[in-house]
């Protein structure tokens, strides 16, 4: 099948748009087509969708498609007939970007600003899956050249060594992708995200790449460590890959220099308190979202040792393990109620499997400025006080707790 003709001089993206729509609905019902990409929606179309993905499956019945469109947070997939009205549907939306996969080219498609249609092809056989039962669909594709940068993977596969790894950025991202709230923030530009003890960086990159590659969002992302060495080799990988707005520097969490406030604060497994001063400075910024997920909650545990517990606990409290472990859920919801009380809507999640790590919790936090109320304020107090403990988090936040404090305590 020859390549659907294009106008000579569409200087109108209205004469435009429609063009894209008939090469693609073309393209689909054509013998050759494997598979078709849309992203980067215009304005014009007012997609509800930042990416879609037809492809041909064979299935006992014949030959369909399956349409993926995914909104920013989750994927509704269906299989159709090339002949079905959501294939017209989907082709109508407007897009700058399709990418035609052909069993002998490769196409693509961009819409300029001035709505003329520039087209690129290269000749060579593709291969697609056309199985209908693929594996878990990621929001991370096992090729994203990144995963090469970091190790995780070679030749466009990940490594057996980097399943885990893979697995535990994909839950990230959806961990990300799935807060309340995260549309508004993603239309700040630039969305600018601060990852505290982000190590080896593995999910600052993901992050990165995900909203700058797969969404196609101006975001900055900065990555701190102590790790001095650790954070240049991470400067040098996103230098490699072209990432300008990803950049990495040695710096603890307080002393992290900071001009514009961060709309998304990342820490995950930074340890005992680390956690707390996470979450107190991304308080101070008054941050949009934070997610952190804690790890070794000492300061509560080592407070318990020095008083009794309440009478109805003691029986916990005599099993060392269970009172660790009890130690660890009081800590986080202690959290949780800090930043209830400054402002925060907060939920508790698990981010990923158990086999992969221990420390699976998350806690996901969002910026309402809900005024807490007396029954709030009382709840978290009573808890402390029958406890005996101070939680860091509230030392921390002294001086922006103690009105709230104060005036429902009066």
């Amino acid at each position: 099948m020859s390549e659907p003709s294009l106008p000579t001089e569409p200087t109108d993206p209205k004469f435009a748009e429609p063009n894209l729509q008939k090469i693609l609905v073309d393209h689909v019902r054509s013998v050759e087509f494997s598979r078709a990409v849309l992203s980067g929606p215009t304005q014009s179309g007012a997609s509800p969708w930042q990416k879609i993905t037809i492809r041909k499956v064979e299935l006992a019945r014949g030959t369909e498609l399956q349409i993926a469109r995914f909104d920013g947070r989750q994927v509704d997939t269906k299989t159709v007939g090339a002949d079905d009205p959501l294939v017209t549907e989907v082709a109508a939306l407007t897009f700058r970007h399709l990418t035609i996969q052909l069993v002998s080219a490769l196409i693509e498609y961009r819409l300029t600003k001035k709505g003329k249609v520039l087209s690129t092809r290269t000749e060579g056989p593709t291969e697609v899956s056309t199985a209908h039962d693929r594996s878990k669909a990621r929001l991370i594709a096992e090729n994203a050249p990144f995963l090469e940068s970091l190790g995780l993977a070679s030749g466009g596969s990940v490594k057996p060594t980097g399943q885990k790894k893979y697995r535990q950025v994909n839950e990230f991202i959806k961990a990300v992708m799935g807060s309340d709230g995260i549309d508004e923030i993603l239309r700040e530009s630039p969305v600018r995200i601060i990852d505290f003890g982000c190590g080896n960086a593995y999910l600052t990159f993901a992050i990165y790449h995900y909203l700058h590659e797969a969404l196609e969002l101006p975001c900055e992302v900065r990555g701190i460590d102590r790790d001095g060495p650790l954070m240049q080799r991470a400067n040098e990988r996103a230098q490699q890959l072209g990432w300008t707005g990803l950049t990495f520097e040695r710096g603890t969490i307080d002393d992290a220099p900071v001009t514009a406030m961060p709309h998304i604060v990342i820490a995950l497994h930074a340890c005992d308190t680390a956690t707390d001063d996470v979450l107190a400075r991304a308080v101070t910024w008054g941050s949009p979202l934070v997610l952190v997920a804690p790890c070794c909650q000492h300061d509560v545990q080592r407070q318990m040792q020095l008083s009794a517990a309440p009478a109805d606990y003691s029986s916990i409290v005599r099993k060392g393990l269970l009172k660790e472990r009890l130690g660890d859920v009081l800590t986080d919801s202690f959290r949780c109620d800090v930043l209830g009380l400054m402002g925060y809507q907060c939920e508790v999640i698990e981010f990923i499997s158990l086999e992969h790590t221990a420390k699976n919790l998350m806690i996901r936090a969002r910026l309402t400025n809900s005024r807490p109320s007396p029954a709030h304020v009382q709840q978290y107090t009573s808890l402390r006080n029958q406890w005996h403990v101070t939680p860091y988090l509230e030392r921390a936040l002294a001086a922006q707790l103690a009105p709230i404090l104060a005036v429902h305590q009066s």
